[in-house]
Formats: C-alpha cells, sequence, structure tokens
C-alpha cells in the first residue's frame, strides 16, 4: 500500500469528505476589473481592500482568523513548483490595511508533517499537524516569531494494523483546544472498523483531558466540532458498512450535541432525497452557530451530477429547512466550502465552475438563519481562482482568504495566496502637507558628500503585493493548485469503503452563482 497518497486523495477515494483547508471562499466585489453579477437582492459591504501575496512562486491561503488585537492571521502553503513539494505558511496581516505583518515558512523535517488548521493561544498560535507517514496526529504550539512552545502527539489508542489518528479541524475554547477527526485501520473495507468518528479536548498545553469516540457501527469522522454552552455540538459524515465490495450505501451527514462525558444529547442525520430515493452523497463540510440554531454547507446529490446544499437547523438539531443551491444554466457548478455566522447574517463560500468557459470564479453568498440568500458575489484574478475560508471581524466586516493561479508558469507569482476585506473600518487618508513657500537663503558653504548607506536586505516577512484584480485568462484546463494538500495517508482502504470518488473534497460540490 502506498504510504505517500495525499490526504486529498485519501478521503477523496471514501468519500466522506474530510477537507481540511479546501475551502472556497467568497469572491471580493467592487475591484477595479472585477466583473460583478448582474443581479442580486441586496449590496455586500464595500471592499475595504483586495491583495495577493506570496513568499514562492506557487502560495494559498486557507484558513483565516482574527487575533484579539485585531489582526489576521492566515495558514496557507508556499512552494516553488506547482507539482513540487511545497511547505506550511503561517502569516499575518493588519486588518484595516492588509499590510503585512510578520510571515515564517515551515519546513518539513526528518518526521514531515503537514498543518490541517491554527487556533489561536495567549502567546502564538496552535498547529494542528498531521504526519505523512507516522500514526499520530500532534499538537504543537508556535510563538509569533515562530518558535516552538510546546508540542504534544497523539496516539490511536484503538489496537488494530496499520491504525492512525488523523486530525481534521481545530477550534479553541476557553480552557484549550478541540480537535475533529477519526481513527482509520487498514482493515476490510465492509468494516466499520475502517474509520472511527473522534473528538478529543486538551488543556492550553495541550495535555489530553478527555477523548470520545462516535458512530462505531458506521465508517465516520468528525468534520467540524464547536463549543456549545456545556457541551459540544459536531458535525461529520458517515456511512453504513457495505455488505460486500459491490455495495455502495449512501454517504450521509450528521449533526449531535454530546457533554464532557460523551454521552450523545441529539443527534439528527442529514439527507436530502430525489423522486422518494435517498440522494447518494449528502456531506456537509461545514457548521456554523446561529443565533437560534446552526447552519451547515456541503453537498448532495449523485456521485457526478451534484448540487451545492445548505441546511438549517433548531437549537435541538431538528432539522428546519435543506435548500439546493444552483445556478441559472446547467453547465455552471458551485462547490461551496466553509460557512461562518456573526449578527445574524451567516456567509458561505464556494467556487463557481462553468463547464462552457475556462477557468473558475470565487464566490461569497450571504443568507439568513433559515438559509435564505440575500447577496452573491463572484470575482477572479487569475484563471483558477478559489476563497477557501471567511471570518467576520471585530470592526463589522468580512475577512476571506484563497487562492489565485494561472497557467502561465512563466508569470512572476503563478500562484498567489489572496486575501479581501469587505466592510469594516476603512483605512485612514493621510492629509497632505501643504509645501513650504520658498525663501531667500544665504548660499552654504561647501560641504564633503557623506559615504552613501548601504540599503538594508529585505527581511524574510514578504511585504503583500498589492496588484489590479484581472479578469481570468484563458487556461488549457481549470485545475486547483496543488499547495493545499494535506498529508499523505497509508489506510487508503479504510475511506475507500466510505465512496463518493473524487467529489468530496472539503468544497466540492455543485451548481451556482447567485441564484437560488
Amino acid at each position: 500500500m502506498e504510504r505517500d497518497m495525499t490526504r486529498r486523495r485519501l478521503l477523496a477515494s471514501a468519500g466522506l469528505a474530510a477537507t481540511v483547508g479546501a475551502a472556497s471562499v467568497a469572491g471580493a466585489a467592487g475591484t477595479d476589473g472585477v466583473e460583478q453579477p448582474s443581479s442580486r437582492a441586496l449590496d455586500p459591504p464595500a471592499v475595504r481592500w483586495n491583495r495577493a501575496y506570496g513568499p514562492r512562486s506557487y502560495n494559498s491561503a486557507r484558513s483565516i482568523l482574527e487575533t484579539n488585537d485585531g489582526s489576521l492571521v492566515v495558514l496557507g502553503g508556499a512552494q516553488e513548483s506547482q507539482y513540487g513539494s511545497g511547505a506550511d505558511w503561517l502569516f499575518s496581516v493588519d486588518a484595516t490595511t492588509g499590510e503585512g505583518q510578520w510571515s515564517h515558512v515551515f519546513e518539513g523535517g526528518e518526521e514531515p508533517f503537514s498543518t490541517q488548521a491554527v487556533a489561536p493561544a495567549d502567546d502564538g498560535f496552535v498547529l494542528l499537524e498531521t504526519p505523512s507517514q507516522g500514526d499520530r496526529s500532534r499538537l504543537r504550539q508556535v510563538s509569533t516569531d515562530g518558535e516552538e512552545t510546546w508540542s504534544q502527539a497523539y496516539e490511536p489508542s484503538i489496537e488494530g494494523e496499520s491504525t492512525q489518528l488523523l486530525g481534521l479541524a481545530l477550534q479553541a475554547v476557553d480552557d484549550g483546544y478541540l480537535v475533529a477527526g477519526y481513527v482509520a485501520r487498514d482493515s476490510d473495507t465492509t468494516s466499520a472498523d475502517a474509520a472511527t468518528a473522534l473528538a478529543l479536548k486538551v488543556d492550553t498545553e495541550g495535555t489530553e483531558q478527555w477523548r470520545h469516540y462516535f458512530l462505531e457501527d458506521r465508517l465516520a469522522l468528525v468534520q467540524t466540532l464547536t463549543a456549545d454552552g456545556d457541551g459540544y455540538v459536531a458535525s461529520g459524515v458517515m456511512r453504513q458498512p457495505p455488505e460486500n465490495e459491490d455495495e455502495r450505501p449512501p454517504v450521509k451527514s450528521v449533526l449531535f450535541r454530546f457533554d464532557e462525558e460523551g454521552s450523545v444529547t441529539w443527534q439528527t442525520e442529514l439527507v436530502e432525497t430525489n423522486d422518494g430515493q435517498t440522494n447518494q452523497a449528502n456531506r456537509v463540510v461545514d457548521h456554523a452557530s446561529t443565533e437560534d440554531g446552526y447552519l451547515l454547507v456541503g453537498v448532495t446529490g449523485g456521485l457526478v451530477d451534484s448540487s451545492a446544499w445548505v441546511v438549517a437547523a433548531d437549537a435541538d438539531g431538528s432539522v428546519r429547512t435543506t435548500r439546493t443551491v444552483g445556478p441559472d444554466a446547467e453547465e455552471k457548478r458551485l462547490r461551496l466550502s466553509s460557512v461562518t455566522a456573526g449578527d445574524g447574517t451567516a456567509y458561505a463560500t464556494g467556487m463557481l465552475t462553468d463547464q462552457s468557459a475556462d477557468g473558475t470564479r470565487a464566490w461569497l453568498g450571504a443568507m439568513d438563519a433559515n438559509a435564505e440568500l440575500g447577496w452573491t458575489e463572484t470575482a477572479a484574478r487569475k484563471q483558477t481562482n478559489q476563497f477557501q475560508d471567511v471570518v467576520t471581524t471585530s470592526d463589522g466586516g468580512i475577512a476571506i482568504a484563497g487562492q489565485a493561479q494561472t497557467d502561465d508558469d512563466t508569470a512572476d507569482t503563478p500562484g498567489e495566496a489572496w486575501l479581501v476585506k469587505l466592510g469594516g473600518e476603512a483605512a485612514a487618508t493621510p492629509t497632505a502637507t501643504p509645501e513650504p513657500t520658498d525663501s531667500p537663503s544665504p548660499t552654504p558653504s561647501p560641504t564633503p558628500e557623506p559615504t552613501a548607506t548601504p540599503e538594508p536586505t529585505d527581511s524574510p516577512t514578504p511585504e503583500p503585493t498589492e496588484m489590479a484584480t484581472d479578469e481570468p485568462t484563458e487556461a488549457d484546463d481549470a485545475a486547483e493548485t496543488t499547495s493545499d494538500d494535506g498529508a499523505g495517508f497509508g489506510v487508503g482502504t479504510a475511506l475507500a469503503a466510505l465512496g463518493g470518488g473524487a467529489l468530496l473534497r472539503r468544497g466540492d460540490s455543485t451548481e451556482s452563482d447567485d441564484a437560488e
């Protein structure tokens, strides 16, 4: 069995679309050169800034968060060649201006890890890392200087051959961190043992406090995990074990709440039907808490023909409504990737493809707690454009992270990490200083010219490159940038049992644009 299978390929073959960092986030509107949608119900906030970043040739941004001081911190990837090995990249920008503040590229060591998620810490950040080879995920705290503070690895604790604990998502809570994921085993693909859903809690130093396994009679994983009062809410995907290798039971999603002891308070199975039959693929990729419940985004449909999917649920998990979000043209498809909520409005991100045209466009939509769309936007910088994460900011704005890539490998930066800020505080406009009026002055005595002082060498922190937003150019194939691939796992058969083919990355799916 190959041990270098990428995390994306592994989970895609499994059908349980676990997608760390793959989210496609919304497009920025109102920037010069960005085509605006022809219609929308409401106007989005104004664009404050729209910038590209990158220390290397191919760069990406896949996760974004806001710190207590109002800065934005971004997790991404950086590599010199499109198909070569890359490094994880953590950097910070000013939320008001988009100016770069600091940047750290983490090269792989003797035991290479891939960073799946980032969360804020009191003095720095905690990274969730999964091994390219090995059986343990780990948490590692680093300072803003990039120095490691502590590191803790977590054993699978389930017996079996080729057993791996694989973390997919990380959430900061008041007294530590939550890790969502699963334990995979290289067992028979018809066995529920192949993948077991996992939730794990650690304190602020990474010491494990508890772990719980769920849905042990299914092939299952937890993809998003959040605190909820005195308990926790998890969403993920599951599948009944097939009775034989030819059977393909549908992949279903699940939303459930549990307490510190792992006791499940309520659990809701999420599926969509067509002509009375359950869709083959029903996968949520992210959820957010609203004022009176939860909003989930994902994909539903067949293994090939599927649609973007939004589910609104009450606080007890009862499904309030489900919607498929699709464009007004059959050749267009939308993949939803992430969702966040704040001040009564939720924002979902995705990537819009058009089979009748080359390239892709980034997509952002605003909706209420009942999954009713308010406005949508699409945008493009290059040929392939995808926004992977979105966060509401303390100044009332929206910050979006993603990437843009061209097939022209002669370009200075074929792949860019792309950040956009909508709404919120505007950067101050400096007041012009009046020029002094010339006045007569005595002729100065000759003064020796000073010796020129050498210019300082640029620091490793890349200053963001502000770029005009270009219309996408033609491309032979709108391929996804590869720098956000996760770790390679050696338990391909475990997730192969979850079905779904290559449909499932976090953010795979559907039809779209701004129509419901």
